[in-house]
């Protein structure tokens, strides 16, 4: 077991980001303590934080392999869950700019189709096994507290429902709020630099889930159609859990 570095960790945010961060430090600090402001569901269910997860997501090969080292045995608990196995190469067909689909063939590997409610479900009931991290939900973060010589963030302040504000002294805090607010206004205030902006081009995407049909022989899981290489959008229909398709298209 690693030597531990300090007291308190805090992670603000219980997306993927939040969840993955929070199970990476837990073998160095006593306590970690992720806050999200939604109530977080029991089950695989969209909630007001993640909008987008209603739409449909792709966990590569590379993040499913960097997931299954931080959670031993996450990929079988993610298909006993609902997620589809899919061959990859074999079991989703890729349509380009051409008239003709690329050609199938088994890349030899395995690819889970689900949808991001379901992963992040999986990955909180892995996190509520470890003694020492704590989901505390329904608890919005209001400020970072800077260390007396503005050196560091020493605590953070936020609220729990209606209640009085709580503040917990942290050693660590890993923002992963998705928009990164806590660390602006924290800069801000402290007159330190901010990091430079990036405008990317807008686009709007849509979706909508339909019943999975059975596959058949020969068949194929999932679809994805670029018919611009250089443009953000393309389309995405694969199998997910709760026997269904997630059709995603501009």
């Amino acid at each position: 077991m690693p030597d531990l570095l300090a007291k308190h960790a805090v992670v603000i945010g219980a997306g993927m980001g939040g969840l993955a961060a929070a199970k990476g430090v837990a073998p160095y600090f006593e306590k970690v303590f992720v806050l999200d402001r939604d109530a977080l569901p029991e089950g695989p269910a969209a909630r007001a934080g993640t909008p987008q997860a209603r739409h449909a997501h792709a966990l590569l090969a590379g993040g499913q392999k960097a997931l299954e080292a931080l959670f031993p045995g996450i990929e079988l608990d993610l298909v006993n869950a609902g997620a589809v196995a899919v061959r990859g190469g074999r079991d989703i067909t890729l349509d380009g700019p051409g008239p003709e689909p690329l050609p199938r063939r088994d890349l030899g590997f395995d690819l889970l189709c689900m949808s991001r409610a379901l992963i992040e479900c999986v990955c909180r009931r892995s996190l509520m096994k470890e003694p020492n991290i704590e989901l505390c939900s329904r608890s919005r973060v209001t400020e970072l507290v800077s260390s007396p010589d503005h050196s560091r963030v020493a605590a953070v302040r936020f609220e729990q429902d209606q209640g009085e504000p709580q503040t917990l002294a942290a050693d660590l805090v890993v923002d992963a709020s998705g928009r990164g607010a806590p660390t602006l206004s924290f800069l801000e205030k402290t007159g330190s630099p901010k990091p430079k902006r990036r405008n990317r081009d807008q686009y709007r995407v849509r979706n909508r889930h339909l019943r999975n049909p059975p596959r058949p022989a020969g068949g194929v899981d999932g679809r994805r159609a670029v018919p611009d290489p250089s443009a953000y959008a393309a389309r995405r229909i694969a199998s997910a859990d709760g026997g269904r398709q997630m059709d995603r298209f501009p």
